[in-house]
C-alpha cells in the first residue's frame, strides 16, 4: 500500500476487514482438514462436504468425531472454544454488518437485528468498534452499545 492509501481511513479499514478475513478463512481451511481426516474423505467428497456446513457445524463434527477416535488431552477441546469465540460474535460481525473508517486504526460496524419478543416493536442496532493493537490487525471489540430505536416496525 503507497503512503497515499496507507493515510486513507477507508482504505485503512478495507484492508484490517481484508485481513481479518483472510486469517479466519485459514482457520477454517484447517477446519475443512479436520473434516476430511475424520471422516477419511478423498479430495472430491471432501469439497462438496465442507462447502454445505457452516462453520460452527464444522467444528461440533470435529469435535464430536475427533471424541471417537483420538483421545484428547482437552487441547483440542480448548482450540476448537477458542475458535468458536471468534466466529461468534466477532466474525458474525466482520461479515454481516457494514463498516467505515472510525478513528485512526479503527473500524465501525452497524448491524440491525429484527426485533425479538423482548424487544417488543423495535429492533436492535448493534455497534461494535474494532480497534488494532498491532498494525494490520482487528483485535478486539469494544462492547456493544444497544440502542433500541433505529426502526419502528
Amino acid at each position: 500500500m503507497n503512503d497515499a492509501k496507507r493515510n486513507d481511513p477507508l482504505s485503512v479499514a478495507c484492508e484490517l476487514v481484508g485481513r481479518f478475513q483472510y486469517h479466519f478463512s485459514k482457520i477454517e481451511k484447517a477446519l475443512d482438514a479436520g473434516i476430511t481426516k475424520v471422516f477419511s474423505l478423498n479430495d472430491g467428497a471432501s469439497t462438496v462436504l465442507v462447502a454445505n456446513i457452516d462453520f460452527k457445524k464444522k467444528a461440533d463434527v470435529v469435535k464430536a468425531m475427533a471424541a471417537l477416535q483420538f483421545k484428547d488431552d482437552g487441547s483440542l477441546d480448548k482450540l476448537l472454544s477458542e475458535i468458536l469465540g471468534i466466529n461468534s460474535p466477532h466474525r458474525q460481525t466482520v461479515i454481516h454488518s457494514t463498516f467505515e473508517p472510525h478513528d485512526a486504526g479503527a473500524v465501525k460496524f452497524v448491524r440491525v437485528k429484527p426485533p425479538s419478543p423482548t424487544a417488543g416493536s423495535r429492533c436492535i442496532r448493534l455497534v461494535g468498534i474494532y480497534r488494532s493493537r498491532r498494525p494490520g490487525r482487528i483485535c478486539s471489540l469494544n462492547r456493544w452499545r444497544r440502542r433500541k430505536s433505529c426502526l419502528t416496525v
